[in-house]
């Protein structure tokens, strides 16, 4: 018996999340100009940055761990496009373990890799064989055991004391 598709429904959220940003990193990287800082000057749009003053003498300083930079930004959506869809794929997996339908699991699985492929076609290989490997062995210890069903007394085939 199937139960809700709630892990289902999860796994393909995850797996459009990374599938966007995989495919955002990419296309930013494609369009970026060297030497532009686009976050820098988007932030300053906002009002979220000032200008330093004028009457300061300016000075040098290395570029902390927490400094925002154009690269940085895209390197933590790049890391995050990797970890949804990881996440993506691994939902998909317990949905599987859970017994849920079948339709929510499977796209997300397959988004999940998609966002995986266009970072390498390596990682997107790796994470469908892993999968299968494993979805295989889900269904391996799901499956009844006929050799009990063989020694049951009563009528042929037939466990009454076995539940469906």
């Amino acid at each position: 018996m199937r139960t809700s598709a709630r892990f289902g429904k999860l796994s393909v959220f995850f797996g459009v999340a990374a599938l966007l940003a995989a495919i955002a990193v990419t296309e930013a990287e494609r369009l970026r100009k060297p030497r532009v800082g686009y976050l820098l000057n988007w932030m300053d749009h906002l009002g979220l940055i000032r200008y330093p003053d004028p009457n300061q003498i300016p000075e040098w300083r290395p570029i902390g761990p927490f400094d925002l930079t154009d690269d940085s930004a895209l390197k933590w959506v790049l890391v995050y496009s990797v970890c949804f869809s990881i996440w993506a794929m691994l939902i998909a997996l317990w949905a599987e373990h859970k017994r849920e339908e079948t339709v929510g699991l499977a796209l997300g699985f397959i988004l999940g890799s998609l966002a995986l492929h266009i970072h390498g076609f390596q990682y997107s290989m790796s994470g469908l064989l892993a999968g299968a490997v494993i979805h295989a062995a889900i269904r391996r210890a799901q499956r009844p055991n006929p050799s009990i069903e063989r020694t049951c007394p009563g009528k042929p085939g037939h466990a009454s004391h076995l539940k469906r």
